[in-house]
């Protein structure tokens, strides 16, 4: 019987994936202002204008060049206005209290001038103050996810392989090492005598099994023809078995973040139903999912993760919650107990300090319920 495998915290494997332009543009330095040379008469002779000829010329194709530069571009640079006032414009009607304000007229305008993607059913919406704050919020979350794409789509297929894998969680260490062995296959040169020798080698050592000795004398044996056909139907054979090999272990990391992705929705599920049958209001219950799975981009951390390392490295809290995890109903009686007797305290205290409290007392003779007391001055 299989052993079981150990639970791992569905919200907190990999890390947070974010992708960082690098500018290699240095600034160019600012040249500080010299005083003006004096001009000195010049020099129209036939052999100063030949001097100048080389000079003129060198400054001719600077401009050119120059020229050139610009003419790359389709048209001047221009600074977006538009872009600005439109995000004034949403700005002013975000926070404007005008209760005649005319939201529709506003929303329109911002799709119409392009700052605003059109949505389907658009028409039919009416407009008001609440619908435009999360149009707006939904528009900037486009604009995020088209950001992503167009930035995501200017890398080349094995950089976008990389970071999905990331994204999915993987082990980088093992996708190092897949994917080096496929570069170096796939980047052999069997045009090249080392390169025929390496590919035949690389196939009759790993996948036939054959030792060094045997190699060497099959390869001895072959011509120059027979030598490069045998090194194309090696590396091929090699490049196909490892391109299956980086396939699997990409699948494999699909597969497990689907298991991931599937355990966070049930455990979601869950701690809803608990919720609910606990009776706590829908803002508390929604605030307590999202502390327990979204996970912080940036750290890596949900709310629950951050609350227990401050109680991990708080001496006196780290007792409490090593008590709690490793015996909580000992640890919830215990609380319960210690809670009752405060209350017992409290309740002590309350009634000694009543009976503690200074009464006239009445000395005055009172005739007894049970007998009658004779009077002791008229002795009646």
């Amino acid at each position: 019987m299989a052993e079981d495998k150990p639970q791992q915290n569905p919200f907190t494997i990999g890390n947070p994936f974010t992708i960082q332009l690098e500018d290699n543009e240095e600034d160019t330095p600012t040249t500080e202002m010299e005083d003006e040379p004096v001009k000195e008469p010049q020099d129209t002779s036939e052999e100063s204008k030949q001097e100048e000829t080389p000079a003129k010329e060198e400054a001719d194709v600077e401009e050119r060049k120059e020229i050139e530069i610009e003419d790359i571009l389709d048209k001047p640079v221009e600074f977006d206005e538009g872009s600005e006032k439109s995000q004034q414009t949403v700005e002013a009607a975000l926070e404007t209290n005008d209760a005649f304000f005319d939201y529709q007229a506003t929303a329109e305008k911002l799709i119409k001038d392009g700052f605003w993607e059109d949505f389907e059913g658009r028409e039919d919406l009416d407009i008001d103050a609440e619908t435009f704050k999360q149009l707006s919020s939904q528009q900037d979350k486009w604009k995020k996810e088209n950001l992503k794409g167009a930035i995501f789509s200017t890398l080349d297929p094995a950089e976008q392989e990389y970071l999905e894998y990331k994204k999915m969680g993987g082990d980088l260490d093992s996708y190092y090492k897949s994917r080096s062995k496929l570069n170096r296959a796939e980047n052999l040169n069997i045009e090249t005598q080392e390169g025929k020798v390496s590919a035949i080698y690389t196939y009759y050592k790993n996948f036939v099994g054959w030792d060094d000795n045997k190699i060497q004398k099959f390869i001895s044996k072959l011509d120059n023809n027979d030598l490069l056909e045998e090194a194309e139907t090696s590396i091929g054979k090699v490049q196909e078995h490892l391109r299956g090999k980086h396939q699997q272990m990409l699948l494999r990391q699909q597969q497990a973040q689907k298991q991931r992705q599937d355990a966070i929705s049930s455990y979601k599920k869950n701690v809803r139903t608990v919720l609910k049958e606990q009776k706590i209001a829908d803002t508390q219950a929604r605030q307590i999912v999202k502390s327990l799975t979204e996970v912080n981009k940036d750290t890596g951390f949900t709310d629950i993760d951050k609350a227990y390392v401050a109680f991990r490295n708080d001496p006196q809290r780290s007792v409490l919650l090593y008590q709690f995890l490793t015996d909580p109903q000992s640890f919830i009686e215990n609380v319960s107990q210690q809670k009752q007797q405060e209350e017992r305290k409290k309740l002590f205290f309350e009634l000694k300090k009543k009976g503690n409290t200074s009464e006239k007392k009445d000395f005055s003779f009172k005739p007894s319920k049970d007998r009658q007391t004779k009077n002791p001055f008229t002795n009646k």
